[in-house]
Protein backbone atom coordinates (compact mmCIF):
# COMPACT_ATOMS: atom_id res chain seq x y z
CA UNK A 1 0.00 0.00 0.00
CA UNK A 2 1.52 3.28 -0.64
CA UNK A 3 2.69 5.54 2.09
CA UNK A 4 0.18 7.93 3.19
CA UNK A 5 -2.55 6.37 0.59
CA UNK A 6 -5.05 6.79 4.25
CA UNK A 7 -4.41 10.68 4.46
CA UNK A 8 -4.51 11.26 0.45
CA UNK A 9 -8.08 9.59 0.44
CA UNK A 10 -9.92 11.61 3.55
CA UNK A 11 -10.67 14.38 1.08
CA UNK A 12 -14.03 15.38 2.77
CA UNK A 13 -12.50 15.24 6.21
CA UNK A 14 -10.04 17.75 4.98
CA UNK A 15 -12.54 19.77 3.58
CA UNK A 16 -14.08 20.24 6.50
CA UNK A 17 -11.24 21.34 8.65
CA UNK A 18 -10.42 24.84 9.27
CA UNK A 19 -8.82 27.22 7.13
CA UNK A 20 -6.02 27.90 9.71
CA UNK A 21 -5.59 24.37 9.91
CA UNK A 22 -5.59 23.26 6.12
CA UNK A 23 -3.05 27.03 5.73
CA UNK A 24 -0.56 25.61 8.27
CA UNK A 25 -0.74 21.80 6.67
CA UNK A 26 -0.03 23.58 3.22
CA UNK A 27 2.93 25.46 4.45
CA UNK A 28 4.35 22.76 6.18
CA UNK A 29 4.14 20.17 2.70
CA UNK A 30 5.56 23.31 0.77
CA UNK A 31 8.77 23.33 3.32
CA UNK A 32 9.13 19.54 3.43
CA UNK A 33 8.74 19.19 0.05
CA UNK A 34 11.44 16.81 -1.83
CA UNK A 35 11.15 19.33 -4.82
CA UNK A 36 14.22 20.16 -5.82
CA UNK A 37 16.55 18.17 -3.79
CA UNK A 38 14.39 19.10 -0.81
CA UNK A 39 15.14 22.78 -1.80
CA UNK A 40 12.98 24.52 0.97
CA UNK A 41 14.18 22.23 3.99
CA UNK A 42 17.95 22.62 2.94
CA UNK A 43 17.54 26.55 2.38
CA UNK A 44 15.75 26.90 6.22
CA UNK A 45 17.86 24.36 7.76
CA UNK A 46 21.31 26.79 6.27
CA UNK A 47 19.22 29.78 7.46
CA UNK A 48 18.58 28.84 11.25
CA UNK A 49 20.61 29.71 14.18
CA UNK A 50 22.01 26.90 15.95
CA UNK A 51 20.59 24.30 17.65
CA UNK A 52 18.85 22.76 15.35
CA UNK A 53 17.16 19.62 14.41
CA UNK A 54 17.88 18.50 10.71
CA UNK A 55 15.74 16.20 8.70
CA UNK A 56 18.16 13.02 7.97
CA UNK A 57 15.86 11.91 5.10
CA UNK A 58 17.69 14.88 4.00
CA UNK A 59 21.01 13.34 4.54
CA UNK A 60 20.20 10.14 3.70
CA UNK A 61 19.13 10.79 0.17
CA UNK A 62 22.35 12.48 -0.34
CA UNK A 63 24.59 9.45 0.77
CA UNK A 64 22.30 7.26 -1.36
CA UNK A 65 22.43 9.23 -4.51
CA UNK A 66 26.02 9.39 -3.85
CA UNK A 67 26.35 5.66 -2.99
CA UNK A 68 25.01 4.86 -6.14
CA UNK A 69 25.86 6.96 -8.49
CA UNK A 70 29.45 6.72 -8.11
CA UNK A 71 31.69 3.86 -8.74
CA UNK A 72 33.73 2.84 -5.98
CA UNK A 73 36.68 2.60 -8.16
CA UNK A 74 37.74 4.22 -11.19
CA UNK A 75 40.22 1.91 -12.92
CA UNK A 76 42.22 0.33 -10.05
CA UNK A 77 42.05 3.07 -8.16
CA UNK A 78 40.01 4.52 -5.01
CA UNK A 79 37.54 7.27 -5.89
CA UNK A 80 38.28 9.72 -3.57
CA UNK A 81 36.21 12.55 -4.89
CA UNK A 82 32.81 10.01 -3.91
CA UNK A 83 34.63 9.59 -0.28
CA UNK A 84 34.98 13.38 -0.03
CA UNK A 85 30.88 13.79 -1.28
CA UNK A 86 30.63 11.32 1.62
CA UNK A 87 32.66 13.34 4.08
CA UNK A 88 31.03 16.59 3.58
CA UNK A 89 27.64 14.82 4.41
CA UNK A 90 28.80 13.27 7.23
CA UNK A 91 30.32 16.77 8.10
CA UNK A 92 27.16 18.79 7.72
CA UNK A 93 25.56 16.28 10.30
CA UNK A 94 28.10 15.95 12.77
CA UNK A 95 28.22 20.41 12.88
CA UNK A 96 24.02 20.26 13.92
CA UNK A 97 25.54 18.39 16.71
CA UNK A 98 28.11 20.73 18.17
CA UNK A 99 25.57 22.95 19.74
CA UNK A 100 23.28 21.55 22.45
CA UNK A 101 19.78 22.00 23.46
CA UNK A 102 19.15 24.26 26.49
CA UNK A 103 16.28 23.53 27.89
CA UNK A 104 15.34 21.81 30.93
CA UNK A 105 13.23 18.31 31.45
CA UNK A 106 10.01 18.83 31.62
CA UNK A 107 8.04 15.59 32.86
CA UNK A 108 4.57 16.29 31.54
CA UNK A 109 5.94 17.15 28.19
CA UNK A 110 7.83 13.58 28.28
CA UNK A 111 4.72 11.79 29.55
CA UNK A 112 2.33 13.64 27.06
CA UNK A 113 5.23 12.09 24.26
CA UNK A 114 5.67 8.51 25.51
CA UNK A 115 1.91 8.39 25.92
CA UNK A 116 1.19 9.19 21.98
CA UNK A 117 -0.06 6.20 20.40
CA UNK A 118 1.31 5.32 16.77
CA UNK A 119 -0.80 3.00 14.29
CA UNK A 120 1.16 1.44 11.18
CA UNK A 121 -0.20 2.50 7.59
CA UNK A 122 -2.48 -0.83 7.39
CA UNK A 123 -4.55 0.17 10.47
CA UNK A 124 -4.84 3.92 9.20
CA UNK A 125 -5.57 2.83 6.37
CA UNK A 126 -8.31 0.58 7.76
CA UNK A 127 -9.59 3.27 10.01
CA UNK A 128 -9.83 5.99 6.94
CA UNK A 129 -12.55 3.73 5.26
CA UNK A 130 -14.16 3.53 7.97
CA UNK A 131 -14.77 7.64 8.31
CA UNK A 132 -14.75 7.90 4.10
CA UNK A 133 -15.67 4.59 2.33
CA UNK A 134 -14.61 4.16 -0.90
CA UNK A 135 -16.60 5.57 -3.81
CA UNK A 136 -18.71 7.50 -1.00
CA UNK A 137 -20.37 10.67 -1.70
CA UNK A 138 -20.08 13.75 1.20
CA UNK A 139 -23.97 13.73 1.51
CA UNK A 140 -23.51 10.38 2.65
CA UNK A 141 -21.40 11.13 5.19
CA UNK A 142 -23.89 13.44 7.28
Amino acid sequence: MPYRTWYRRLKFTKEEASSKAKSVFEDLKAKMSSDASYKSIREILHAAEPPVLPYLGVFLTDLTFIEDGNPNKIGNLINFKKRGLVFNVLAEIQSYQQTPFKFEPNQKIQDALLSIKFEDNDKLYKMSLSREGRNQQKADLI
